[in-house]
């Protein structure tokens, strides 16, 4: 009898335990838009908000030559939550890829600096005279650009650092003045929701393509 009972607790134990499944996820990071990142130890960790698992880190590899990894890891199939790709520097770790979906396969395309290239044409009636300058930037650039007396054509290209979307365009606002006080007002109606003061919406691809705005001024 008591060992028909230790079966019947073996089976139960057996019927709850939680199916695995293997997840796979490919990468080839760069580390600008050219160049790939070479012989960098990149790791999966499950964010500590949505841990799913212990240890946090859930798998890892180093970059070939061509920037390329892959690794495997295995999760209870009825597990769901999120992870981070991160890059392990002599300062710590970098995040290289947020909320990336757990418990499934992966084939991703990441930038250690994912710039955007935005070719601005300048249009309109305004003719500007030479105490006149026009400033421009965008909510995810590092610098603001400037052109004195501007005329109709092509102004500097703007660059803007973005986050690795693994190929979606994200939403960036181009703002402008003329002069510096209406360049600032214009800046920081940018912040503002639904504001729409010399600001532009625009869609930028990052590093996979290059980026035009028409900039028309009356």
């Amino acid at each position: 009898m008591q060992r028909f009972l230790c079966l019947i607790i073996v089976f139960a134990l057996l019927a709850c335990s939680e199916e695995t499944q293997i997840n796979h996820v490919r990468s080839v990071i760069f580390r600008d838009c050219n160049s790939a990142l070479v012989n960098e130890q990149i790791l999966l960790k499950a964010n500590i908000a949505q841990s799913i698992t212990s240890p946090d880190i859930l798998a890892g590899a180093t970059t070939d030559a061509n920037g390329n990894f892959d690794f495997t890891y295995e999760l209870n199939k009825n597990k769901n939550g999120l992870g981070n790709i991160q890059l392990v520097s002599q300062n710590g770790f970098l995040t290289l890829f947020e909320n990336l979906s757990l418990n499934k396969d992966q084939n991703l395309t990441l930038y250690l600096e994912n710039t955007a290239t935005i070719n601005v044409e300048l249009a309109g009636q305004r003719n500007f005279n030479t105490t006149d300058t026009l400033l421009y930037s965008t909510n995810y650039s590092q610098k603001n650009y400037s052109t004195i007396q501007a005329i109709n054509g092509s102004l500097q290209n703007v660059n803007a650092s973005l986050p690795n979307t693994n190929g979606s365009y994200v939403d960036a606002i181009f703002f402008y003045g003329i002069g510096l006080a209406d360049f600032n007002k214009a800046k920081e109606a940018s912040t503002i929701k639904d504001s729409v003061y010399q600001n532009i919406s625009i869609a930028l691809g990052g590093c996979f393509r290059t980026d035009s705005l028409v900039l028309t001024i009356d």
